[in-house]
């Protein structure tokens, strides 16, 4: 693209903003902050549905700012796989609710029959990564529905990330953010030197 391709899109993107930020259809959370951040933020969310070939209100809903990082919804990555025209189901072992060794996997065929699967989402791995850890966690209250989001996330990880722009999803995010996470944020570059 030419610079002054560049500039036009630029413009219709900040026209596009204003317009946007005007209606009752944009969530709440892309108002936050000053004018110019707002601006933007809805400037850079028509950038994005561009790309995905949605209406930035369309994209909106599907997007969350969990502790100041954007993330998908979940249910926005079954739409991603589905939208590359893949056939997607899900193997389920066990009885989350009972079963101490329940485990998920998605799978995702493809028209000419190809499957591709994603790794297997276990009760085990999902005690070990603390993912049940914080108290108003969705994996307390529905772990075979997380189950099934977590699987089709790691299929679409590995083999489309690029449809998820290098984006967590929110259950991701959530996950990323507690305790056990936080404390290896808060490592400091001479605290690392010095174990290694």
């Amino acid at each position: 693209m030419k610079e002054s391709e560049d500039s036009t899109v630029y413009v219709k993107y900040q026209r596009d903003a204003k317009l946007i930020i005007q209606s009752d259809f944009l969530p709440n959370q892309f108002r936050n902050g000053p004018p110019e951040k707002v601006i933007a933020n809805v400037c850079i969310l028509c950038s994005m549905a561009e790309q995905f070939k949605l209406t930035p209100i369309q994209l909106a809903e599907q997007m969350y700012l969990v502790k100041g990082r954007p993330a998908w919804r979940s249910s926005f990555v079954l739409s991603l796989l589905k939208t590359q025209g893949l056939k997607v189901t899900f193997e389920e072992i066990g009885d989350w609710d009972t079963d101490p060794d329940a485990k998920t996997r998605c799978i995702a065929t493809d028209k000419n029959g190809e499957q591709y699967m994603s790794t297997w989402i276990t009760k085990k791995l999902v005690q070990d990564e603390g993912w049940m850890k914080s108290s108003d966690s969705k994996w307390l209250t529905m772990p075979a529905q997380m189950a099934r989001y977590r699987s089709a996330t790691f299929l679409l990880r590995a083999y489309w990330p690029e449809l998820l722009m290098g984006y967590y999803t929110t259950d991701e995010q959530e996950d990323i953010n507690s305790d056990k996470s936080e404390k290896l944020i808060r490592l400091n570059p001479q605290s690392i030197e010095k174990a290694s």
